[in-house]
């Protein structure tokens, strides 16, 4: 692997480990110093946060391993379930939290929810097209029209 692989690696991976990071930042405060919400539903903050999550990994591995849409969405979903599950182990040892087969559930629905995302901004034209390629530019080969056209694209 070239120096500048390596590096490529590293960058990728930093938006992904620094959420993780605030993830377990907040997993680890007690109830008490958690910052409120204003009545937004624990479920619906656990979605958002996953959701967010969701890119990093998802940019990392079309960027740097280069493999096709479906393995690409399968790694992601690992890494954010394995993340999931040791965050609420994590949380089962700070006082007053506990360890919640519905948190899991959630984070994983909020990670679920970027993919759509991601191809809609594959279909909503030129402005969408050049933020994913921001995003996970891949070679127009597998990018994500290729997989999911797009139907609007006909009435243009």
């Amino acid at each position: 692997m070239f120096r500048s692989e390596k590096i490529g690696m590293i960058v990728y991976a930093l938006p992904a480990l620094g959420w993780m990071s605030i993830i377990f930042y907040f997993s680890s405060l007690t109830a008490s110093l958690m910052p409120s919400a204003h009545g937004i539903p624990d479920y619906v903050l656990h979605a958002a946060v996953y959701f967010v999550l969701a890119f990093s990994p998802f940019v990392f591995f079309q960027r740097v391993h280069r493999r096709g849409l479906a393995v690409t969405f399968a790694l992601t979903m690992i890494v954010g379930l394995l993340y999931a599950l040791s965050d609420e182990w994590h949380q089962s040892y700070v006082p007053t939290r506990s360890c919640s087969g519905w948190d899991i559930l959630a984070d994983m629905v909020g990670m679920v929810l970027c993919f759509p995302l991601l191809i809609a901004l594959q279909c909503v034209g030129s402005k969408g097209r050049w933020l994913y390629g921001l995003m996970a530019a891949r070679p127009k080969s597998s990018c994500l029209r290729s997989t999911f056209p797009c139907k609007l694209e006909s009435r243009q």
